[in-house]
């Protein structure tokens, strides 16, 4: 079970596993090996005017490994629609599950522990405390080559 998804009761004792929630390492855009550390369903509900519409949502989180060591985790968020099929199709492809041009049954319960590579990119928000920031995106899932197989930094 990934330890982000544990609950503690009143009684639970809370460790400092060194590990700062608070901070983050921002990796510079470019291209890294990924691996699935968290798969969660969920549900996305349309928003006026958006055009995605109300539909399941697979909410990955996943660690980029950079090449000098450093890692980071980033989200994502795989819409069951439609209009983001290339990124299914392209997500699946990434990780091995599936060959262009064929057709699948994703084994949602499975994507834990799967690899690939993504072009990463900086994207820039606003904090709820108003506080501009940076944060990791995938901007793309790459098709693998033999090299890459080889090559993913885990």
């Amino acid at each position: 079970m990934q330890e982000d998804n544990i609950r503690w009761d009143w009684d639970s004792q809370i460790e400092d596993d060194g590990q700062d929630v608070s901070s983050y390492t921002l990796l510079e855009p470019g291209v890294y090996g990924f691996e699935v550390v968290d798969a969660m369903r969920s549900r996305h509900e349309a928003r006026p005017g958006g055009k995605i519409p109300s539909c399941p949502k697979m909410e990955l989180t996943v660690k980029l490994m950079g090449k000098d060591g450093q890692s980071s985790l980033c989200k994502d968020s795989l819409f069951l629609c439609a209009q983001m099929k290339f990124k299914l199709v392209k997500f699946f492809i990434c990780i091995g599950d599936m060959k262009p041009g064929e057709t699948l049954v994703p084994k949602w319960d499975e994507l834990v522990g799967k690899r690939g590579m993504a072009k990463v990119g900086v994207r820039n928000y606003t904090s709820k405390e108003g506080e501009q920031r940076q944060a990791n995106q995938l901007e793309e899932y790459l098709s693998p080559t033999k090299k890459e197989e080889e090559e993913i930094p885990f």
